[in-house]
This record gives C-alpha cells, sequence and structure tokens, in this order.
C-alpha cells in the first residue's frame, strides 16, 4: 500500500513536470515566432513603414560607413547623439555589406536579441523560472501592437529606445552583481570582478549620457530612487553600497549629458498646469502607445494582472522577511519606476511629451505578471499556483497568438512600397543619373531609403531661399561640399509649388525641365542653387 502510495505521487510528480514542460515548450515557440516575425520585417520589409524619423537613421549609418566608422562633425543631430545606437552597428554592417537597408534592419533584429537577452539574464538572476521568464518575455512583446508607438522604439527599423531600455537592464544585472552574496571564490578573483562590474557601470553611465537626458530619467533617477527606498527600509549592508553607487552613476549621467550632450532638454517646471497636462496629455498618450486591438479582454488581463503584482512588490519591500525574493521585487519596482518618472517629468514640466516615452509599461506589466507567478510558487501554495500558473500560460499564449496573427498583418503581407509614388520619384532619379536631389524633410529621407541610398535626397526648410533644414542632416550634401556647377533636381509637392515657382521667376536662366509623378513635381536645374549656412 505504502509503495503504491508512492509510486502515486511519483507518477503525478511526473505529471506535473510534464504539463510544465510543454507549457514552457509553447511559451518559447510563440516567442521565437514573434522575434522571428520582427527579424523578418526588418529584412525583408524594412521600408514598409519608412518615415524621415527613421530615415535618419539610416543615413546617419550610411554617413558614418563612409566616414571611416565615425560618426560625421558635419551631421546635424536631432534631440540625442548616436552613441549606442542600432544606426551605430548598422554602419559597421552597411561598411562590410554595401547594402543600406539590409544592414539597418539586420543592427536593429540583433540589437532587439541582444536587449531580449539582458531581460533573459536578469530575470534568471532575479530568481524567476522558466516559465516566469518566458511569460515576462512574451507579454512584453506582444501587449501592444502598436508600430509607431512601442515596436519601433525596441524592435523595427530604428529602435530609437534599445540603448536606454539595455542600458536599464545592464545596469541592474551589473549593479545587482556588484552587491549580490558573496561565493567561495579568492579575495583576488572577487576584487577584479568587483572592479570589472563598475568599470562597466561607469562606462555606460558615461555612454548613455553622450546621448543626452533621456537614460539619466529613464534608468538612473528610477535605480537611485528603488536603490534609496529598498536601503531605507531593509536597512542592509549590501543595499547601501547599492544605494551610493546608484547616486554616483546618477550623478556622473547627469554630469555627461551637460558636458557634452548634443541637444540638452531645457525645460522649466510645469507645476501649476501639471495635473491638466497629466490627465488630458500624458495619460491619453499612455493609452495611445498601449493601443489595444480587438478582444481587449485578452490585454487588459494582463495589465490586471500586472498592477496586482506591482501590489504585492511593493508590499513584499516593506515587511522584514527572507530577502531571496528582494532581487525580484526590485526589478518590478525599478521598471514601473522608470516609467513613472517619464509621467510626471511629461506632466510637470514644460517637455513636450509622446507616447514613445512611456516605452517602459509592457516590460512593467511583463514581469510584475511574472513576479505574481514567483511569488505564489515560492509560497509553496499548491493550488494556487497550479490555477495561476494555468491561467497565466494560457493568458500568454492566447496574447501571444493573436498579437503574431496581426502583426503577420501589418508587417509581412501586403507591402506595396516598392509601387508607392515616394519610390517612383526614388526611380526617376535614379534613371536620370542624380546623385543629388532636394525635398522637403518628409519626403527627402524615404525618398532616399527607397533608393538603398543610391541617390541621396536632401531637406530643405523652404524653397524660396533653398537654405538645408539643419534636423538628421549633414553639410556634405550641400554646396561647397558638392559642386555648383552640377545639375541637380527638386522634389515639389503641390503644398510647395508655388515658393519653387517665385523662386524660378528670380533665376530664369535655371530651370531644365518640368516632370509630373503622381502629384509630385521634379524640377530639373542647371545648377546646384542649395545653402547650408547663411
Amino acid at each position: 500500500m505504502i509503495h503504491r502510495n508512492r509510486e502515486w505521487k511519483r507518477e503525478k510528480i511526473e505529471d506535473r513536470r510534464f504539463r510544465q514542460r510543454v507549457g514552457e515548450a509553447l511559451l518559447a515557440l510563440l516567442l521565437l515566432f514573434v522575434v522571428g516575425e520582427f527579424v523578418c520585417a526588418n529584412l525583408f520589409h524594412y521600408t514598409r513603414y519608412m518615415d524621415a524619423d527613421i530615415a535618419g537613421e539610416v543615413l546617419f549609418a550610411k554617413m558614418t560607413a563612409k566616414n571611416g566608422l565615425i560618426p560625421p562633425s558635419t551631421w546635424a543631430y536631432s534631440t540625442e547623439r548616436r552613441t549606442l545606437y542600432p544606426c551605430r552597428l548598422g554602419a559597421v554592417l552597411y561598411a562590410l555589406t554595401g547594402n543600406l537597408n539590409l544592414s539597418m534592419g539586420m543592427a536593429c533584429s540583433l540589437s532587439c536579441c541582444f536587449l531580449l537577452l539582458l531581460m533573459g539574464l536578469l530575470y534568471k538572476k532575479a530568481g524567476f523560472s522558466r516559465i516566469e521568464l518566458l511569460c515576462a518575455l512574451l507579454f512584453t512583446l506582444t501587449l501592444t501592437c502598436n508600430i509607431q508607438g512601442f515596436q519601433t522604439m525596441i524592435a523595427l527599423y530604428a529602435g530609437y529606445y534599445l540603448s536606454q531600455m539595455g542600458g536599464l537592464f545592464l545596469t541592474l544585472l551589473l549593479l545587482t552583481g556588484l552587491s549580490g552574496k558573496r561565493r567561495e571564490v579568492g579575495e583576488k578573483r572577487r576584487s577584479f570582478g568587483r572592479d570589472v562590474r563598475m568599470a562597466g557601470l561607469i562606462l555606460l553611465a558615461v555612454l548613455l549620457g553622450r546621448q543626452g537626458m533621456r537614460a539619466f530619467l529613464m534608468v538612473y533617477l528610477p535605480i537611485a530612487g528603488i536603490t534609496f527606498f529598498l536601503w531605507l527600509v531593509k536597512k542592509r549592508e549590501r543595499g547601501a553600497l547599492q544605494f551610493v553607487t546608484a547616486l554616483l552613476l546618477t550623478f556622473l549621467n547627469d554630469l555627461t549629458v551637460k558636458m557634452t550632450a548634443s541637444n540638452p532638454l531645457s525645460t522649466t517646471r510645469n507645476l501649476r498646469h501639471g495635473p491638466e497636462k497629466l490627465f488630458r496629455v500624458v495619460i491619453p498618450q499612455i493609452g495611445e502607445m498601449m493601443q489595444l486591438p480587438e478582444g481587449r479582454w485578452l490585454w487588459i488581463l494582463p495589465c490586471v494582472l500586472g498592477v496586482i503584482g506591482l501590489i504585492f512588490a511593493c508590499g513584499d519591500c516593506c515587511r522584514k522577511q527572507e530577502e531571496g525574493d528582494l532581487p525580484a521585487a526590485q526589478v518590478v519596482l525599478c521598471l514601473w519606476a522608470s516609467l513613472m518618472v517619464m509621467v510626471f517629468s511629461a506632466s510637470f514640466t514644460t517637455m513636450e511629451s509622446s507616447s514613445r516615452y512611456f516605452i517602459a509599461l509592457p516590460f512593467a506589466i511583463g514581469v510584475s505578471c511574472a513576479y505574481l507567478l514567483l511569488r505564489s510558487r515560492k509560497n509553496r501554495e499548491s493550488r494556487c499556483v497550479r490555477t495561476l500558473s494555468l491561467v497565466m500560460v494560457l493568458l500568454a499564449l492566447a496574447t501571444g497568438s493573436r498579437a503574431a496573427w496581426i502583426n503577420r498583418a501589418q508587417l509581412l503581407l501586403r507591402d506595396d512600397t516598392g509601387n508607392s509614388w515616394l519610390a517612383k520619384a526614388g526611380r526617376f532619379l535614379e534613371e536620370k543619373g542624380y546623385d543629388h536631389a532636394y525635398s522637403t524633410f518628409y519626403l527627402a529621407g524615404p525618398v532616399s531609403v527607397l533608393t538603398n541610398g543610391r541617390v541621396q535626397v536632401a531637406q530643405l526648410d523652404d524653397f524660396r531661399d533653398m537654405k538645408a533644414m539643419q534636423w538628421l542632416s549633414d553639410a556634405s550634401w550641400y554646396p561647397p561640399r558638392i559642386k555648383s556647377e552640377e545639375k541637380t533636381a527638386f522634389l515639389v509637392t503641390e503644398a510647395n509649388r508655388k515658393d519653387m515657382e517665385l523662386f524660378l521667376q528670380k533665376h530664369p536662366d535655371l530651370l531644365l525641365g518640368v516632370t509630373e509623378l503622381d502629384g509630385l513635381r521634379v524640377y530639373e536645374c542647371k545648377r546646384n542653387v542649395t545653402r547650408w549656412g547663411e
């Protein structure tokens, strides 16, 4: 009888382990499929959602590659210097392959995979199991199908916020390693490892600071605040080391921003109108970034579970308890703190707000859902664990499958970019043998990228004085750095035709011919009359 009971218990345990492995396998396959969709979109449909901002990243990679992989001093940045952006890797790949669009697609794909690797390493180190880790990653990637507000930020085409989010996870990974439990290793080896981590943290803070203010708000201020809170509540010796290190990194990053950033954000306080801006601008933009598609309950339920996980993480940090779960709770709190700092910065300062600033929300919800699973597992509430695990896995599979279907339609199918009027304009310029042409900001970059960089269409402020727009542009695209005697072309929409005609009236000998292309008029001129400066 006893032997039979033992056999029954063993079979039950094996059956439970088998179901867990099946769940892990399904989650892993779905995660690979979603990431594969992003990779295919980057490699084979890179120009589908091309706009002027994405084109600026591509052209920066082109100019950096032509300048020996060093960012040219002639480049006019927008808001941040590109130090750790995917376009820097794209420049290296372009120098190797000679294919501009493919290189940028590869760079964004590799950068996204590196971010997922950092997330996995941090979550594993924080104590999450495989199934919890996979749920966190899958929820993060599939909670929103917003292309411009989320996917372009961390996976597609440009990866604007890959460096900030990667910096957040890498800083937490190195910071927890710096103050983690001591292992039975030699003193010299332990000291060397600590020195390497500290050097990595300092280097990362400086590099992110050279880019601009966003890393200070999204990475260092939240981490410093949470480490101070944990040290205050727990009174741990290692917590004091973490807090002091985080504080020093915050000051170093801020100092680097003020000394080297190309366009540091200039803002003032907005305390009086802050609440109004919060409710009228910021909160709607958060909803815009999430952009929940049909079947909203599939996406809303993880959000509710994520908030519950956050509440438990806050409670666990405040209670006197074993510190085993503290790293996981710290990760949860840091991601939510990153979101809240951006929310309050956008609301209570004059900083211009955008939905992309709240990019940390899907990351925070994903890890909070995983923390809810971890907490149930650690508390050994067996029936609760099994039920919650089943619900969470089914929810992750349902959300991920639906998002994968939506991504397939909007990223991979029905791509008719090659027949667009912008692509036709690019082919016209190539057939006519033009190396340089000029247009407005919103047309110039996309047409350049649609020719895969073979024709450089540069942007103008307006057509009345032919002055360059010094925003995501390069001085080498304009005279005197190129010959003003060479013929050139101007792509002019209907809105700008009057200005172009007025300019031609002042220079009657300039025009060679005019061609109509689907609402776009191409003016071919004998010489280049544009200028970079005054």
